[in-house]
């Protein structure tokens, strides 16, 4: 993912990094919600670290998209957690044998009688932690809570990457099982498997309900063999092998994990490589201090005006190079910008970033009227931002405060309820955030923006 950010980012019609890191961390969101629900019931020490090292990718995203850390950083964050893959990447799933119904056609799966005729009423807590126990020997993939107990989503046959992503959004044709409260299980056969097992076992592969009936019987059983605390017992009833009665080879010596080894070997060199990109572009190594962090974003805005190839890419840059300049107190050099920008707008009208464009030059411009006093000239400009149409960045996480946030300041209150009024038209996506400035502005109050002091 960091090598495509690479090469590609520059070649994406992006007004600039921070956007394309801020819809990284959106789509690390997802995955990460995602992998949190399979760790609730999987405690294995992969799921965990696939976990935590998704809940470090989404942040170092967030974070620099945020403009709250450079992006150097970021870098070695990945660096970090790579690491922590290095250490447990040999405990990930690597056989063909997770499935139950695949055990039960082959004969894996060991029930005992006694243990079934012994049922016991179970509360939540105990269904969740069999769940934990057949969702830790990588059994279940995911799981729901039903009026009568537990239901499990179950490893498909096709363990292939391709199999698990077609698989991941239906329940209904998966292989299921329920976990009744008071101690039945209930297994169903999903079509899929199905037609997986009938290519495996052929006229030889038993009917649904019989197959149904091996799993739930094997499952009761080791349920009553968990209860008592028996493991042994009761991974024998669900046909677990040890990995070394699998694998003739041990794990950290075959060819496939060297493979792996050596693409995070290749991660933490270009994490490390990264970094020392930084220094080169920057002047200095990343910091985390308020000072250096606005140093390096005012440099990065500046690399990234250098390097426009063209008119349109030097009309992207512009916003941000303006913006930083403020920050770093070049007051006329922030103003020519914003003035160019100004000025090449009216080319550049139907672009997905002129709304952005219209917002960064009236917000500079305006900034450095407050500062010079000149408060009229700042609200006309202000209002100027907000007739802004808006764009995909503004659409979603809003507009930038930091004029409004002078301007209240100043004791501007009317230009800003009416500024939040014109906000209204394209920020589509608001959580209820402007209703809850406008009621604190009213009150006599002056609200925290928090990231919208960075967009």
């Amino acid at each position: 993912m960091m090598m495509g950010i690479w090469i590609l980012m520059p070649r994406l019609n992006f007004s600039n990094w921070k956007t394309f890191y801020l819809i990284l961390a959106g789509i690390g969101l997802v995955m990460l919600l995602f992998q949190i629900r399979r760790a609730s019931i999987n405690r294995s020490r992969y799921s965990i670290a696939v976990t935590v090292c998704s809940s470090v990718m989404f942040l170092s995203f967030l974070l620099v998209g945020l403009s709250w850390m450079p992006m150097g950083w970021c870098m070695m964050l990945i660096v970090l957690q790579s690491f922590v893959m290095v250490r447990d990447q040999t405990q990930q799933p690597m056989r063909m044998d997770y499935n139950l119904f695949l055990r039960g056609a082959e004969g894996l799966l060991k029930a005992d009688d006694s243990d079934i005729q012994e049922r016991h009423p179970c509360t939540e807590k105990e269904l969740l932690a069999f769940a934990r126990f057949l969702g830790t020997r990588w059994l279940a993939i995911n799981h729901r809570w039903t009026e009568v107990g537990l239901e499990l989503k179950l490893t498909p046959a096709n363990a292939s990457l391709w199999g698990m992503v077609r698989n991941l959004p239906s329940w209904s044709k998966n292989s299921r099982l329920l976990l009744q409260t008071d101690g039945k299980v209930t297994a169903q056969l999903g079509q899929r498997d199905r037609k997986i097992l009938q290519r495996l076992q052929g006229e030889k592969l038993p009917s649904n309900m019989e197959l149904e009936n091996v799993v739930s019987r094997a499952i009761e059983s080791a349920w009553g063999r968990f209860r008592t605390g028996n493991l042994a017992a009761a991974e024998r009833a669900i046909g677990q092998v040890r990995e070394a009665d699998v694998f003739i080879k041990p794990r950290m010596r075959t060819f496939s994990t060297r493979v792996q080894r050596g693409i995070i070997i290749g991660c933490l060199l270009f994490g490390a490589g990264s970094f020392v990109l930084t220094k080169y572009y920057t002047g200095s190594f990343p910091s985390l201090s308020d000072q250096d962090l606005s140093r390096q974003n005012y440099k990065w805005a500046m690399n990234d005006l250098k390097t426009a190839k063209n008119e349109k890419q030097r009309f992207d840059a512009l916003g941000d190079a303006a913006k930083e300049s403020f920050v770093a107190g070049k007051i006329e050099e922030s103003r020519n910008y914003a003035l160019e920008l100004m000025t090449l707008l009216p080319k550049y009208t139907f672009t997905k970033t002129a709304g952005d464009a219209i917002q960064d030059a009236n917000l500079v411009l305006g900034r450095i009227a407050v500062r010079e006093g000149n408060i009229a000239a700042a609200t006309n400009y202000l209002i100027a931002a907000g007739k802004s149409p808006g764009s995909p960045v503004m659409d979603s996480f809003g507009p930038n405060m930091t004029l409004a946030k002078d301007l209240l300041e100043k004791g501007e209150r009317d230009t800003v309820l009416e500024y939040f009024m014109l906000c209204h038209k394209f920020w589509k996506m608001d959580p209820g955030k402007l209703d809850k400035w406008m009621q604190e502005v009213m009150d006599g109050k002056n609200p925290d923006f928090g990231a919208n002091l960075f967009y």
